[in-house]
C-alpha cells in the first residue's frame, strides 16, 4: 500500500466549517466538450466511523434520487473501516485527500467538511450539465458464473485518457454502526485508451467470488483526461436467481398526512420452485409506519412465500405518514443465503 495512506484519514470536527476548492478555471474547455448529454460523476470520500457525514449522505441521497444525470460513488479507507479497500485507498491517494467528507465533481470541484448546504451540490451539478460530452459510455453487464462487462465507448472526435470501472453496492453495514452506507465501492480496474471519431468495445470480467459479495450492485464506468471526468454511467447488476422490481420509488406529497402504496414485484428467475423471505426496514420519523400486503392480504414481518419457476408475485409497502418530514423503508428479500434490498422515500409537506 501506498506511504500516503499509512497515515489516518482525519475529519472536520466542526460542521460549519466548509472548504471548497474549483480545481480549474475553466472546468471544460475546447478538446473535452462535444454533443453528448453529460453525466455528472460525484465521488464521495466517507469513512463508518465520520461523525460528521451524515448530513452529506442525506445530501447526496436526496441528489441521486432527484436527478437522473447523477452518478455517484463513495469510497471507503482501509484505516479503521471495514468497508474499506485498495479501491477506496488509490481513489484517496489520487486526490490526496486528508479530510472527510470530502466530495469532488467531475474532478473538478471540491466540498470539504460537513456543512456543504443542498443547493451547493445542486448549482455545481446545473453549472456541469450546462456543457456536452464529446463521448457517450455504454454497459452491458451478464451476471453467470462471472461478471462480464462490456464497455462500449462512441465518440466524435478523437479521443485519448483513462477508463475506470467499478463495482459498488448499496446497504451495506458496518459492525458497531447502525447507518446503512450506499454506493460503496467494492473492486475497480482502469486502463488507458486512445480512441478516434468512431465505436469502440471492450469487455471485463470479475471474478465469481464477487456473487458473494456483491447483493445489491451497480457497475460503474467513467472516462478520465487530465484529471477531469468527461463521462460517466452506471448500471444495476441482476443476479440470475431473484430480482425486484419496482417502478416507483420516490414519492412526493404536498400533504403532511396520509399513505402511500409502493408496488414492487419479487422475480424467481430460475427454473425450480423457490421460497423467499420478505422483511422491511424503517427509517422513519415518529408515528409514521408501514405494511407488506399482495392484492388481497397483509403480512407480519419477516414473511416467507414461494415463488413458481419463472414467475413474479406482486406486493405493495403502504407508507403511514402523519407529519412532514422524509422517510425511507428498506425492503429485504433473502433467498439462498444472499440479501437484496431496494430502498422507497417519501417525502411529506
Amino acid at each position: 500500500m501506498m506511504v500516503k495512506t499509512m497515515k489516518k484519514i482525519k475529519f472536520l470536527f466542526f460542521v460549519v466549517l466548509i472548504a471548497v476548492i474549483t480545481l480549474g478555471c475553466n472546468p471544460f474547455e475546447e478538446g473535452t466538450t462535444g454533443s453528448y448529454d453529460r453525466n455528472i460523476l460525484v465521488e464521495y470520500f466517507t469513512a463508518t466511523w465520520c461523525t460528521n457525514c451524515e448530513g452529506v449522505s442525506q445530501n447526496l441521497h436526496k441528489l441521486e434520487k432527484e436527478r437522473e444525470d447523477v452518478v455517484i460513488v463513495a469510497y471507503h479507507p482501509t484505516d479503521r473501516d471495514e468497508l474499506g479497500n485498495e479501491a477506496g485507498d488509490r481513489r484517496y491517494d489520487f486526490y490526496d485527500i486528508d479530510n472527510v467528507p470530502t466530495v469532488i465533481f467531475d474532478g473538478l470541484d471540491r466540498f470539504v467538511g460537513g456543512g456543504t448546504e443542498y443547493s451547493q451540490f445542486t448549482e455545481t451539478c446545473d453549472e456541469h450539465s450546462k456543457e456536452k460530452s464529446p463521448l457517450k459510455i455504454s454497459l452491458n453487464v451478464d451476471v453467470k458464473e462471472s461478471i462480464e462487462v462490456e464497455l462500449i465507448l462512441e465518440t466524435e472526435k478523437s479521443l485519448s485518457g483513462r477508463v475506470y470501472v467499478l463495482l459498488d453496492e448499496d446497504g451495506l453495514k458496518s459492525s458497531g454502526y447502525d447507518t446503512l452506507y450506499d454506493n460503496v465501492v467494492r473492486k475497480d480496474t482502469s486502463f488507458e485508451v486512445s480512441i478516434e471519431e468512431d465505436t469502440q468495445k471492450f469487455t471485463l470480467n470479475f471474478p465469481s467470488d464477487l456473487l458473494d459479495v456483491l447483493s445489491n450492485g451497480e457497475v460503474v464506468a467513467f472516462f478520465e483526461k487530465d484529471n477531469k471526468i468527461l463521462q460517466s454511467v452506471k448500471k444495476a447488476l441482476s443476479f440470475s436467481d431473484i430480482s425486484i422490481d419496482a417502478p416507483d420509488t420516490i414519492f412526493v406529497t404536498e400533504d403532511s398526512s396520509g399513505m402511500h402504496e409502493f408496488d414492487f414485484y419479487i422475480k424467481n428467475n430460475t427454473e425450480d420452485t423457490i421460497k423467499v423471505k420478505i422483511d422491511l426496514e424503517e427509517n422513519f420519523l415518529e408515528g409514521w409506519s408501514s405494511s407488506l400486503c399482495d392484492s388481497s392480504n397483509c403480512y407480519m414481518l419477516p414473511h416467507e412465500t414461494e415463488l413458481a419457476p419463472l414467475s413474479s408475485k406482486f406486493f405493495d409497502i403502504t407508507v403511514y405518514f402523519n407529519s412532514p418530514g422524509e422517510g425511507e423503508v428498506i425492503l429485504k428479500v433473502e433467498f439462498n443465503g444472499k440479501v437484496i434490498t431496494k430502498k422507497f422515500t417519501l417525502r411529506a409537506g
